[in-house]
């Protein structure tokens, strides 16, 4: 059973984990987990003592493929794109509900390497968060934002985690409020890797 350690008033702080397994030969995103301060993690549906509801979720898993017959050098061509969930449902008796979470990227393992001799991006993350913004700033990383060229001539524009791999912290504290116990409040990450 997982317990919260009150914050503020009705502030908690959680974690949202999307893991990516990136390049044994193909990228994966696995799944959200939720985390509380205190170090538990626990599966995707949490519920606090208050009976609000925060649940965390991913649509679907990212899955990419390089072959010497569909990457091109320099990469290019292959896309996949999951979404990330965070839903709050404020309890019944005060029909409000604040959390703050965190949102991070993993990278499992990732044994790609450049084909081009000048190291141009060739796995690129591109981030939409809640607002539909794109995410160009990461706190605590030392990936570039870079725009790289698509085989198609495109322009892509996002991080470079061709050779990246470990845990990259996406958004910290990020808040999510509800004010009702029958419409939940959703804030959906768009998270897509393309080569």
């Amino acid at each position: 059973m997982l317990k919260f350690k009150e914050l503020d008033d009705k502030k908690k702080r959680l974690i949202i984990i999307v893991s990516v397994l990136v390049v044994f030969i193909g990228v994966t995103l696995a799944y959200v987990v939720g985390q509380i301060s205190d170090g538990a993690i626990g599966n995707a549906n949490v519920t606090a003592d208050t009976t609000d509801n925060l649940q965390f979720s991913v649509d679907k898993d990212i899955s990419l493929n390089p072959t010497q017959f569909n990457v091109t050098e320099g990469g290019g061509g292959l896309s996949d794109t999951a979404v990330g969930t965070a839903t709050l449902l404020a309890n019944s008796t005060d029909e409000t509900a604040t959390y703050d979470y965190y949102v991070y990227f993993n990278i499992k393992s990732n044994d790609y390497t450049y084909t081009t001799e000048y190291n141009k991006s060739e796995i690129v993350l591109t981030i939409t968060d809640p607002e539909g913004n794109p995410v160009t700033k990461l706190a605590n990383s030392d990936l570039k934002y870079v725009e790289a060229e698509n085989a198609d001539g495109t322009i892509t524009k996002g991080f470079d985690i061709t050779t990246a791999s470990g845990l990259i912290n996406i958004a910290s504290l990020y808040e999510i409020t509800s004010n009702s116990s029958t419409d939940a409040t959703v804030q959906d990450w768009t998270f897509t890797v393309k080569m």
